[in-house]
């Protein structure tokens, strides 16, 4: 249901606000979006490999809600020393605000190039640290 009311507020903020959306702009808007998803869900896996080990850390669960509200604030609202702080540790600004920027005709190449580069580099990192984490899982019944 939040995927539907959200598409359904994204088309009628663009109707509303007489944004013209061209075929090429909602396949780049898509394809942003679903790199978010994979950067998001990435954050996601690091933080179920580190509840495999450490089970008392169940309040990552609410830290990783936490950081998902990031994604709701556009990257502008930022001045440019935080920016920087959240681009380096908290790359999820970008997650919502590339995509959007991309649809409405907005969007530069260092949007696109980091949204892209972070989610490379979350996924093969989180791949990692997940097949890590199994390596060297030790059950407790054993």
């Amino acid at each position: 249901s939040r995927i539907f009311l959200g598409v359904l507020l994204l088309i009628y903020m663009l109707f509303s606000f007489s944004y013209s959306v061209d075929f090429l702009s909602a396949i780049f808007f898509v394809s942003l979006l679903g790199a978010g998803v994979l950067s998001l869900y990435s954050l996601w896996l690091f933080a179920a490999t580190l509840l495999i080990w450490v089970p008392q850390l169940t309040n990552i669960i609410e830290l990783m809600y936490t950081i998902n509200g990031f994604t709701r604030i556009p990257s502008e609202i930022y001045k440019k020393v935080s920016e920087l702080l959240f681009l380096f540790l908290l790359p999820v600004v970008f997650v919502a605000t590339s995509p959007l920027k991309s649809l409405i005709g907005t969007a530069d190449f260092i949007d696109v190039f980091v949204l892209v580069s972070i989610t490379v580099v979350l996924l093969i990192s989180s791949r990692m640290f997940w097949r890590f984490g199994l390596r060297y899982y030790t059950s407790a019944s054993n």
